[in-house]
């Protein structure tokens, strides 16, 4: 089995992430797949890479604790972990899981720092390589250029308050096959990605704040001494 997956910030060539991963971010939640979608109208649809980059660059702040469920191709539950997240534009970013995969993803205006502490390993990115080509550059540059990377379709749930943005690679060596962001009446809901494997991983968010103040403190992390320190 693969671990929860890295995809999240892992570039490996123009626009592709690495099969083999800790975290899939872009997510859709399992509440909102359950009730059913509802395509919107085709002039919404040709704008909806439009309308999910203002749902974006209006979101200055987001905090929220969240849970991550990781499934197989044939459904068996392989992970269940809970976590934080926060981020402050514009290039401010903290994704933290605890138990059974503790890992940390910390961006700042420059770098990309991933911190695997069963590795005992920190990787670090140029912060340009992120932006744009990974999940986490999508949410952190406020989803600019969107269309030049993904088909972007638009659908509803049944109750007419959920909005799910599809987001389908152009690129045929992207390492997923459909990633999801959902958006209720309170801002950002929930995150999914199917990827190349089949697995599919579902991120629900809760005690969520948007633009909110967010101390530049929270994003200050010291890794421990001794760690193995890769550069990409």
């Amino acid at each position: 089995m693969t671990t929860p997956a890295r995809c999240w910030i892992h570039p490996v060539a123009k626009g592709s992430w690495i099969k083999s991963a800790k975290l899939r971010i872009i997510a859709l939640t399992a509440a909102a797949l359950s009730l059913g979608l509802a395509p919107i109208s085709s002039p919404a649809h040709a704008d909806a890479a439009s309308a999910l980059a203002e749902r974006l660059a209006n979101l200055k702040t987001y905090s929220a604790s969240f849970s991550q469920q990781v499934l197989s191709e044939t459904g068996d539950i392989l992970e269940n972990s809970p976590g934080e997240l926060s981020f402050k534009r514009p290039h401010k970013f903290l994704w933290q899981t605890f138990e059974p995969f503790p890992l940390i993803i910390l961006a700042n205006s420059e770098s990309v720092y991933l911190y695997d502490r069963d590795l005992a390993q920190v990787t670090e990115f140029e912060l340009e390589e992120v932006l744009n080509t990974t999940p986490a550059g999508i949410i952190l540059n406020a989803g600019e250029r969107l269309d030049e990377q993904f088909l972007v379709q638009e659908a509803l749930d049944r109750e007419g308050e959920t909005h799910v943005y599809s987001l389908i690679p152009l690129a045929e060596d992207v390492e997923f096959l459909r990633a999801d962001i959902a958006f209720d009446d309170s801002g950002l809901q929930g995150l999914y990605v199917e990827d190349a494997l089949g697995q599919k991983t579902y991120v629900a968010f809760a005690d969520r704040t948007a633009n909110g103040e967010i101390a530049d403190s929270r994003f200050e992390v010291e890794f421990p001494e001794g760690v193995d320190w890769v550069k990409r």
